[in-house]
């Protein structure tokens, strides 16, 4: 049984997209990636902000759940993106729709790399 998305993509409306399970190794990985990273001008993305966070679960019996959540939120510039209407842009990325190289290969291949095989 495939284990719950702990990864979202979402827009500044924070519509979100679930893309899958990854460790929280992958998650700093990917953390640093962005850190190390510079927006190119002619990029469609405004900014692009990404954060773990921690969710604790406790209940009766000692019972203790916790779950670890990336949180990838990016702003797309309405004036350089083909998008109709910029909530979207998660889920046409998702679809393997996004024209941005940058986005294509900082999200779309890390995130959907089935849809961004060429």
């Amino acid at each position: 049984m495939a284990k719950k998305s702990n990864v979202f993509l979402t827009t500044y409306n924070r519509k979100h997209k679930p893309c899958g399970y990854w460790s929280v190794d992958e998650m700093n990985r990917f953390l640093e990636q962005i850190k190390n990273t510079t927006i190119p001008s002619e990029s469609c993305v405004l900014f692009i902000y990404a954060k773990i966070e921690q969710t604790v679960q406790l209940g009766a019996f000692q019972h203790k759940n916790t779950d670890d959540n990336l949180n990838i939120s990016i702003c797309p510039m309405a004036q350089k993106c083909k998008v109709i209407y910029m909530e979207n842009c998660p889920q046409q990325i998702a679809a393997g729709k996004c024209r941005d190289d940058f986005v294509i290969n900082l999200i779309g291949k890390t995130l959907f790399a089935d849809k961004y095989q060429k």
